[in-house]
């Protein structure tokens, strides 16, 4: 995996997501062949897909363009008895190593948008969240992961 900071693009091993990419144009791609959609609300679908082994990813489209991506790496202690708590901080720290190693310090924010390394306690998730636009405030998992409002 790898994010280009000149564009946003995010490579993976089996294809490419691309900075305000169409949901059309990313369900022709190859990663759109592979994923899986879960409509959250008239405005709001998700397209889950393992992109390369180890990643677990969400492209989220607001109004048919891509917002957010959401992106969670396999932890070797996934199957241990741990709390999900002590795992998810765990996640954190492999994702900032990650970030690090690939785009140097923090903060990572570029002319397209932001990249953000998040635990969110309310989730008990831990993700990198690539943000597209200027939002000054990423968007939680519990909030964008909400069944529709009937």
């Amino acid at each position: 995996m790898k994010i280009d900071t000149t564009n946003g693009s995010i490579v993976f091993a089996k294809g490419t997501i691309r900075a305000g990419q169409l949901r059309q144009d990313f369900l022709k791609s190859s990663l759109g062949q592979i994923s899986k959609q879960r409509v959250m609300s008239a405005n709001w679908t998700h397209e889950d897909l393992e992109p390369e082994t180890g990643i677990h990813c969400s492209a989220s489209f607001d109004d048919d363009r891509l917002d957010h991506v959401f992106i969670l790496m396999d932890h070797p202690s996934n199957k241990t008895d741990q709390p999900a708590e002590a795992l998810e901080l765990e996640r954190k720290s492999l994702h900032d190593a990650w970030l690090l190693k690939e785009l140097g310090p923090p903060p990572y924010e570029y002319a397209w948008g932001k990249v953000v390394s998040d635990y969110d306690n309310r989730g008990c998730v831990s993700e990198i969240i690539i943000r597209y636009g200027n939002r000054t405030e990423p968007r939680r998992w519990w909030q964008v992961h909400q069944p529709p409002q009937t």
